[in-house]
Parts: C-alpha cells; structure tokens; sequence
C-alpha cells in the first residue's frame, strides 16, 4: 500500500497545485507594493515622506563671494575714510598718464572738485544691494555726474578715450587701499578687486557713451551749419573778418581755410581777422590748424590777425610749448579791426561831437 498511487487522490492534488501556482504574485510586484508605502520607503529607500522644501531666490539677483563681513560697506567706507588722499592719488595718475591733455586744459582745482564728488557718490553706491551694478538707483548720482563730465570734455576738445582713461585710473588708486587693508585676507582681497573692476568699467563705459553722443551731435550740428558757422565777412575795403564757433577739427580746419583763401584772392584783400571767441577749446590741434591758415594766407599777401584767445588758451598753450611766433595776435575784436586799419594805411581816431 505504500508505494501504491491512488489515481484519485493524485488528479485533485495537481488541480490546487496548478490553481496556487497561477494565483501567486511574483517576487518583485510584492517588493514594488512594499516600496510604494510610505512606511517602508522610510525604512527600505531612506526618503522622507514630507516634500522637499522650494528653493529660496535670492532677490537682489546676487550672488556674493564673501565669506565674512559685507563687501558693499567695507569698500563704501573705504572710499569715505581715504577720500581725500584717494583723490589726490587719482589726479596724480591722470596727470602721469602718457598722452594725457586733462592737466593742461583743467585746472587742479577743478579736477580736484570733480574727483571728490565722484568718490562720495561713489560711496553711496557702494552702500546699495546691487553695489556691482551701477543701475541701482543709489549708484545714480555717480552717473549723472559721469554724464556731466563727458558733456564737459566733448565740448572742450577730449578725445573718448582720454575721458574713459582719466575714470580707469581710479582703478591703480582704489587697488593701493585695498591692498592696504586687506592684504592679509586674500580672498576678500580678491572679491574687492573684481567688484571695484566691475563698477570702474561700467562708469568708464558710462563717459564713453555719453562722450560719444555729444561729440556725434556737436559735429552733426555743425556740418549741418558749416557754411554759416563760418562766414567770411567784409568789414572794410580790403579788409575780412572770419568769426570761428564751435569745435575746429581737420575737416572743419579744412574748410575754414578754403573759405578764407578763396575770398581772400576774390577780394583782393590784405588783412583777415581771425576770431577765436566762441571756440569752447583751444589746444595744440587747434593752433596747428589756425598757423597753417595763417601761412597760407601770407603765401596769397594777406596778413591775419588773430583776436580772442582767451587768458587760459594762453596759458594752455605755454604750457604745451606751441609756438606761436608767427601769429600776430591782439586781445580783442575791437583791437584787432583797428590794428587792421593801420595795416591798411587807415587812421582810427574819435569825431567830436
């Protein structure tokens, strides 16, 4: 009986073996269900339940490399406790800077007003949020007064980059302090050096935009108005008076002694007066042009006679060594029409009533 198989029992024992087998779930869908209970996913994966939590923006939209301490305030009351020796620092690099013209044509009184203006501006934006972004408002007053300087040397003759240059030196002086003060601690040093280069580079892009647009419609305005900005005027028989206005560069230069050379030969004449009242800058440039028109003149049998060279044109050229032997000057208008008289053999004298 042991080893006998009852072909009764055997048919139902394989019917449940095979029911049990198709019901029975497998392995890793017991495992995912397991998993995706928040019980057992603290257990199996480590996860917490909650959400995580959002990200934080910054609002300033900055990001800060410091460490420790405020790099804003830091550089801020840098500039207010060394202002005065920074400004004299700075005029001293613009006035070594190679090619420079800023000594020769500002005085140091007034360059020294304009530097330390912009250094107390300077520190008020340092004070803002955004102080490596001269778009905030707090960094405004430094840019008006940027704006104001560049119209100030357009119309007195600079060149762009004489402008951009005279901002850029602020840089080596601002560097000497920071090295001062935070030659020790190298990584402020470093995040003080590339927010100072940051701002410096937007204000001298400031001057260089502004520069470029008042230079654009000084020279537009005048081109517009070439012919009646200088005129050739027949005061006396033989005698030409050419008023000068505005900035004389070489195509103006150009055209000013075409003007006088042609109606010099139509007129027969043998003295022009050459005013230089209304011209806002009188520098080397300027005074090759004039003594080029003056020797031009001569070659035709006129003499010229230049009159309104103002005290500081005098002094400005003095200093750059123009020389200016060849030119027959007089102080005013008035004397300089009667010194034409006399070349023309004319006495000027009062009628009494």
């Amino acid at each position: 009986m042991r080893g006998r198989e009852n072909p009764d029992i055997a048919p139902v024992f394989a019917s449940r073996l095979a029911r049990d087998h198709c019901e029975r779930r497998p392995r890793r869908d017991i495992f995912a269900d397991a998993c995706r209970r928040p019980s057992h996913r603290k257990q199996v994966r480590g996860i917490s339940s909650q959400p995580p939590e959002p990200v934080k923006e910054n609002p300033t939209g900055r990001t800060s490399t410091m460490v420790s301490g405020r790099l804003d305030q830091t550089i801020s009351e840098l500039i207010e406790t060394h202002k005065v020796e920074l400004a004299a620092d700075w005029i001293e690099r613009i006035k070594a800077h190679p090619g420079g013209r800023t000594m020769d044509l500002i005085d140091r009184d007034t360059l020294t007003r304009e530097t330390r203006a912009l250094l107390e501006a300077l520190a008020t934006g340092f004070r803002s949020e955004s102080y490596d972004n001269i778009e905030h408002p707090e960094f405004a007053e430094a840019v008006r007064l940027l704006k104001d300087l560049s119209t100030s040397r357009a119309q007195r003759g600079f060149s762009p980059s004489e402008t951009a240059t005279s901002v850029l030196c602020l840089k080596d002086s601002l560097l000497n302090i920071l090295q001062s003060e935070y030659g020790t601690d190298p990584e402020r040093l470093h995040t003080g050096i590339i927010v100072m280069n940051k701002v410096i580079d937007q204000l001298a892009l400031v001057t260089f935009e502004t520069f470029t647009q008042v230079r654009e419609t000084l020279i537009t305005s005048q081109h517009l108005a070439l012919e009646h900005s200088t005129p050739v005027v027949s005061i006396w028989e033989g005698m030409l008076l050419m008023p000068l206005m505005g900035i004389i560069d070489t195509q103006r230069a150009q055209q000013i002694i075409e003007n006088l050379l042609d109606t010099i030969v139509s007129t027969g004449s043998r003295v022009a007066i050459l005013d230089l009242t209304a011209v806002p800058a009188f520098d080397t440039r300027v005074a090759q042009h004039i003594i080029k028109t003056v020797s031009a003149a001569k070659m035709l049998g006129a003499d010229v006679i230049v009159t309104g060279i103002s005290p500081d044109a005098a002094q400005t050229l003095t200093k750059l060594g123009v020389d200016l032997s060849i030119l027959d000057t007089c102080g005013g208008l008035i004397s300089g029409v009667a010194a034409g008289y006399q070349r023309l053999g004319k006495e000027v004298r009062d009628i009494g009533d």
